[in-house]
């Protein structure tokens, strides 16, 4: 076990009293891995609870069965916290801002609470047979599986979406035929093969402790809530598992995928590059040219082309507004810096070139002083500010942790981004923005 303490760097970027919090990062002796930052910052705890359950532990014909598999225990945990008395406390923080969700990410699946700090315990003991000793019968799986063709329908956010599908043609382009590049939701098809024996057996197989990490980020006392946790966790037992796939490799060639939607009037065009994996040298300065490219006063917005001849109305009186941003650099053993512009089919062409000039300007000349400054500033207030709030900053450490096997809250960030200077962004963009991924979604059915 080890405690640090350290001051919030929040508390520099964001202007805060400076606080001392206490980390504890404890490793059980059944695989699970166990994060605690207590700050207190207000009364809110943010508990990310992750499981290193990736695509490339799902047979191919058998995609979405990660999906499923989270639904069906959504849908379960849903139905006891109603029927449990004891669980009102929870129900009630639920309509009061606090909130609990369950997700499927690309790489690793995740349940994600806030609660006040006096129902911490309540929650770490109800989420843990939940999660580790759930059962269900074939009625469940009927309905998480409807539930779930809704949702990659539409009806949850981006999924099913043009953008998505989009999203899912550039991860092709970018990956090839890895499973990384599978969809999430799966396929009607596939999501139909999938049966009650299938979600009992990959459940079994890979919802296991060592599999496992939970963060914690709020006022409770972090021995408290380490001690908690290794009485709710700590009896399950590892199982052996293969180990996962190694991460994809980056494009060494520039590909492109193209797609058609029936419900799009515009076209989506996405431009992005391969970065170096989260923590490296190369994976800072890749934040920094993302803060370049981002936000209002940007590399984007202030693009000749795209805030010109490519430029959207914006449906009310017909202003006119610049139709490329940057999506965000996600924390992944396949990360990207990659430019979305929604664009009418016949202006596809000079999009994209218009995006690739823009990408590969950093390797043509270095960044003025202003724009650097701006950059840094930029890169430091966006790694920072979910800091702020508990189940966001525990989603981020949990999620940074589960990909470098790293817990550092204060990383060291700001140090480093200072010392970047143009010339290495220069060099960076030179070696790196060679080959590109591409993908284009059109009108059309």
């Amino acid at each position: 076990m080890t405690r640090l303490y350290f001051s919030l760097l929040i508390a520099l970027v964001l202007g805060l009293p400076c606080m001392a919090a206490t980390v504890e990062h404890v490793t059980l002796p059944n695989g699970l891995s166990i994060l605690v930052v207590e700050a207190p910052t207000s009364d809110i705890c943010g508990v990310h609870i992750a499981l290193d359950i990736g695509p490339d532990r799902v047979p191919a014909k058998k995609a979405g069965l990660r999906a499923l598999t989270q639904q069906v225990l959504l849908s379960r945990i849903r139905s006891v916290m109603n029927e449990r008395d004891d669980l009102a406390p929870l129900r009630r923080q639920g309509t009061q801002g606090a909130g609990f969700s369950v997700e499927t990410q690309r790489e690793h699946v995740e349940f994600i609470a806030s609660v006040t700090s006096s129902q911490f315990s309540t929650l770490a003991k109800f989420i843990g047979p939940a999660i580790f000793e759930a059962d269900w019968t074939q009625d469940d799986v009927v309905n998480a599986r409807e539930l779930l063709g809704r949702q990659s329908d539409g009806d949850a956010g981006q999924a099913g979406t043009p953008l998505e599908e989009a999203f899912q043609l550039f991860y092709r382009a970018l990956l090839g035929e890895s499973p990384y590049a599978s969809p999430i939701f799966g396929t009607e098809s596939t999501r139909q093969s999938i049966t009650l024996a299938d979600v009992k057996s990959f459940y079994r197989s890979y919802y296991v402790p060592n599999l496992a990490s939970i963060c914690v980020v709020g006022p409770v006392k972090a021995t408290e809530a380490v001690d908690t946790l290794k009485t709710v966790f700590g009896g399950y037992a590892r199982r052996d598992v293969r180990p996962r796939s190694a991460a994809p490799e980056p494009i060494g060639e520039t590909r492109v995928e193209i797609g058609l939607s029936p419900e799009l009037r515009s076209s989506i065009l996405i431009v992005g590059v391969p970065l170096p994996p989260p923590g490296s040298e190369g994976f800072v300065i890749g934040e920094v040219i993302h803060a370049a490219l981002s936000g209002s006063n940007g590399a984007l917005a202030s693009n000749e082309v795209l805030s010109g001849p490519l430029a959207l109305s914006d449906g009310r009186g017909g202003r006119k507004v610049n139709p490329a941003g940057v999506l965000p650099i996600p924390i992944s053993r396949a990360p990207y810096l990659a430019v979305v512009i929604r664009t009418m089919p016949v202006s596809i062409e000079d999009a994209r070139q218009a995006a690739l000039q823009q990408l590969l300007e950093f390797a043509r000349e270095p960044l003025s002083d202003e724009a650097l400054k701006r950059a840094k500033t930029r890169a430091i207030n966006l790694h920072v500010r979910p800091m702020g709030l508990s189940a966001v900053a525990a989603t981020g450490l949990n999620r940074r942790f589960l990909i470098t096997d790293s817990f550092a809250p204060d990383d060291g960030f700001a140090a480093r981004v200072a010392a970047i200077t143009p010339q290495e962004i220069q060099d960076f963009a030179s070696a790196q923005f060679k080959a590109h991924a591409i993908s284009v979604l059109m009108p059309g059915i």
